[in-house]
């Protein structure tokens, strides 16, 4: 090959493959050096890929941090079953079948190309990738993602280090090679619109079919007081490998029920024979033995949400005097009581998985409030708030609600006991959105001295406290 030919090509494939050149791979013939495969951390030419090219080393690059100019699946075992497979998805996902290239990796794999007219997000490329693999069911160990910005992958047309087998572009439908540099030439590009578009609408496709579970699941986790229900959709193994996972909130409803052991082990083995069993590896005897173990579990630390036999459990929830000085010391009302409902949710579940929407409702004010109140109370550490996602597969990932615990230590020492009516009252119905208001004003008026509350609390609220004690 010319060297006008051979820059042509070099500055071509720097064109369609690299974005970031301030870091490559060198790989050397391993017969000739002692360490064959260094990373490079200078910046890489024209002049790098036309010895790539030539056969002097192999150059392999990296994506950027953020972005890359193109997606390659990387067969690692290179049958030609998985590479069809992975061209034939990839165009019923929507790439146009002429845009994805397969070139040779030299040795015994292929990599499956296709490019971009401008950068994209790796957030976008590996939404693509782990679609792909979820619609092909490859196993992602095998079809491996490349570019990253850790990983690097091999450019074509040079020469395998090790086999010195030229790294040839091959047709996408026979795998044959295509031994020739001027076809790099021909190389057609994405729009980057379309490949944006693209992948939303199959974020979106994906999003709607999850959409029902993980509003139901949301739910269940903040409204932990309702019956158990074995139908929910939540409590359905889906997927190998969950089961034990899902046993285990089996066992917590069954506990919050008023389950004792038995009910416990029983209530979770008439779910289990419900599952598919294709989804469970374990055998019933260990499934047996994980619910007994699960049942004790239960026993000791999950509490009965309301038994009617027992005294124990008659109130719905407690408050208790050392939880005063965190409420009044709070500058409003919203505040007030945005950490009045954090505290009866902890009390009761130990901590409180609940979102902005849903304090909002219960609370009555609005969610730029409620985010104000919860920032509050995090930076003068009243409660501990730590951020949570929810991932229901490898291809998505979604923002969930916060959850909020308590300081073990106290920051604040309850209120002199002159000030107090009683130590502690108890409510007998359940916090909900219609009566939350109503049962902060209670148990504030069953705790608390007129004279002691007067302190704290605006007129309105004064109000509403005497009416109840009135009363």
């Amino acid at each position: 090959m010319d060297n006008a030919l051979k820059f042509k090509v070099s500055e071509t494939l720097l064109n369609l493959y690299c974005l970031y050149r301030k870091r490559w791979v060198c790989m050397m013939d391993p017969e000739k050096v002692v360490y064959p495969t260094q990373t490079v951390k200078e910046r890489y030419t024209a002049a790098e890929i036309m010895n790539h090219i030539d056969g002097k080393y192999s150059v392999c690059v990296f994506a950027g941090e953020h972005a890359t100019k193109f997606i390659s699946v990387d067969v690692d075992l290179g049958e030609p079953d998985v590479v069809c497979k992975v061209i034939d998805t990839m165009t019923e996902m929507g790439i146009p079948r002429e845009l994805i290239y397969v070139s040779y990796s030299g040795r015994k794999g292929y990599h499956v190309d296709i490019f971009f007219e401008d950068y994209i997000y790796n957030t976008c490329a590996e939404k693509f990738y782990w679609a792909l693999i979820e619609r092909s069911g490859l196993n992602p160990r095998k079809v491996e993602f490349r570019p990253t910005y850790g990983q690097a992958i091999k450019l074509p047309l040079g020469v395998h280090q090790v086999t010195h087998k030229r790294c040839w572009f091959v047709d996408r439908d026979t795998l044959e090679p295509i031994e020739s540099f001027e076809y790099v030439f021909g190389i057609k590009r994405i729009p980057k619109a379309y490949m944006d578009e693209l992948v939303d609408n199959i974020v979106n496709e994906h999003m709607r079919e999850l959409y029902n579970r993980i509003a139901e699941q949301t739910s269940n986790s903040v409204h932990a007081h309702t019956n158990t229900d074995m139908g929910d959709e939540s409590l359905t193994v889906k997927a190998p490998g969950t089961r034990h996972n899902i046993q285990k909130k089996v066992a917590a409803r069954a506990r919050m029920d008023g389950c004792e052991f038995d009910d416990i082990v029983r209530v979770q083995m008439e779910w289990y024979r419900k599952q598919d069993s294709r989804m469970i590896r374990s055998t019933e005897s260990e499934v047996q033995a994980d619910a007994e173990m699960l049942a004790s579990w239960a026993v000791k630390n999950v509490a009965i949400k309301h038994h009617p036999e027992n005294k124990k459990y008659d109130s719905y929830f407690r408050i208790h005097m050392s939880s005063i000085p965190y409420i009044l010391k709070a500058p409003n009302r919203s505040i007030r009581m945005v950490l009045f409902l954090l505290i009866v949710f902890c009390d009761r579940y130990g901590e409180a998985k609940i979102s902005y929407k849903t304090i909002s409702e219960y609370t009555g004010f609005s969610e730029e409030s409620v985010a104000k109140a919860i920032k509050w109370l995090s930076s003068e550490g009243y409660i501990n708030k730590k951020n949570t996602t929810y991932k229901p597969d490898v291809f998505t990932t979604l923002r969930s609600a916060n959850v909020y615990s308590f300081p073990g230590d106290r920051k604040l020492r309850a209120p002199n006991r002159r000030d107090l009516l009683c130590e502690y009252v108890d409510i007998h119905e359940w916090v909900t959105k219609e009566n939350c208001s109503s049962l902060y004003i209670e148990a504030l008026a069953r705790l608390c001295k007129p004279e002691y509350l007067v302190r704290f609390l605006t007129k309105p609220e004064l109000d509403e406290c005497k009416k109840v004690s009135a009363a």
